[in-house]
């Protein structure tokens, strides 16, 4: 009955998205290209011209990203682990639009081991008028590494083992005799750098960093290897 709620809802929301009912910032659409098992974290700024108060609600019309990959999604103000079949932000009002606050949505992923493609449309409407709405999208294109000179493997590697992934708090890293853990944001910027003598198993408080899509590198004697990680 849900798909069946879901099917017509995206049948109707075709037809309401014709017309912008809101402003977007950088644009309605977004996408990106990335690397296989490297991440991409894309902002949809909304905008509401009316002078009024408002509360955005928002539909998952659809979801083609592969099991596989890793994704999490922010909205004005909360973070989900996956994307959730619908949702609600916090109200803003006329006060807090003219002091710069605004609706969003920040899409955050790690590409699996493989090319793919991947597409998330979402309706996002005023809740006190279903019909003043329109269609927001991101879309990702993943590629092969096909680079060999940087000496970190890029894909991901049975002989590093981070869990739970997602996580919000205690994050273990499993390799085999590794001497150095490190931590970069998306920006590349080291956020965290230790070092061990040969242990094969870390448990690393991660409780400290903003939700997001981190990497984690280790230096061990299986050498040096990098994988990606999501903060919840």
């Amino acid at each position: 009955m849900k798909s069946l709620y879901l099917l017509v809802l995206g049948l109707s929301i075709s037809t309401l998205s014709i017309a912008q009912s809101f402003t977007y910032s950088p644009s309605a659409d977004v996408a990106d290209t990335i690397m296989e098992g490297a991440g991409s974290s894309l902002d949809i700024y909304i905008g509401n011209e009316d002078t009024t108060d408002i509360t955005y609600g928002w539909l998952l019309v659809s979801n083609s990203i592969p099991e596989s990959w890793f994704t999490s999604l922010c909205d004005w103000p909360n973070c989900f682990a996956g994307i959730p079949d619908s949702g609600v932000m916090n109200t803003i009002t006329v006060a807090d639009a003219d002091s710069g606050i605004q609706g969003f949505f920040k899409l955050t992923l790690s590409a699996g081991s493989a090319p793919d493609t991947a597409t998330v449309q979402l309706y996002v409407y005023d809740i006190t008028d279903l019909n003043r709405g329109d269609t927001i999208s991101f879309s990702y294109i993943s590629f092969e590494d096909t680079s060999s000179s940087t000496g970190i493997a890029s894909k991901e590697s049975n002989h590093l083992a981070i869990f739970p992934n997602p996580s919000d708090n205690i994050v273990t890293v499993g390799a085999s005799g590794i001497n150095r853990i490190s931590i970069y944001d998306m920006a590349g910027t080291l956020i965290r750098n230790d070092v061990y003598r040969k242990v094969d198993k870390v448990d690393m408080n991660v409780s400290n960093l903003n939700s997001g899509l981190y990497f984690i590198r280790t230096e061990s004697e299986a050498g040096t290897i990098q994988r990606s990680f999501i903060k919840l």
